[in-house]
């Protein structure tokens, strides 16, 4: 099953990309939904290796994570992903309460040098 998380930022996109924030809208939906797209970062099979392409393109520097601790994948791979490239992972969570979710969940950050 692919998820459209984009459609919880769409305030990001607009901010992002705002030059061609019009040509991403529906405007056939009800709502003015964006458009659907497909990316690796949508997809629980292709997650990991979104992950795995960032953190080895900004291996040599330090690299902050803000993470929720039910996210795919899960921490502890996201972790161990981090230790391939970089020497020490520091994590620190706070518990948080998420408007679009009724799941508790942690939110973390993970800072890896």
């Amino acid at each position: 099953m692919i998820s459209f998380e984009r459609d919880f930022y769409h305030f990001l996109e607009g901010l992002v990309d705002y030059a061609r924030w019009a040509e991403k809208i529906d405007h056939t939906s009800k709502h003015k939904r964006l458009k659907r797209i497909v990316s690796r970062w949508n997809s629980p099979a292709t997650i990991y290796e979104a992950f795995e392409a960032l953190i080895q393109r900004h291996r040599h520097s330090i690299l902050v994570i803000s993470y929720r601790d039910d996210g795919i994948p899960s921490k502890e791979a996201l972790r161990a992903l981090l230790l391939t490239y970089k020497t020490h992972v520091y994590e620190m969570q706070q518990a948080k309460t998420y408007a679009l979710s009724h799941q508790k969940s942690n939110e973390l950050l993970f800072i890896a040098t």
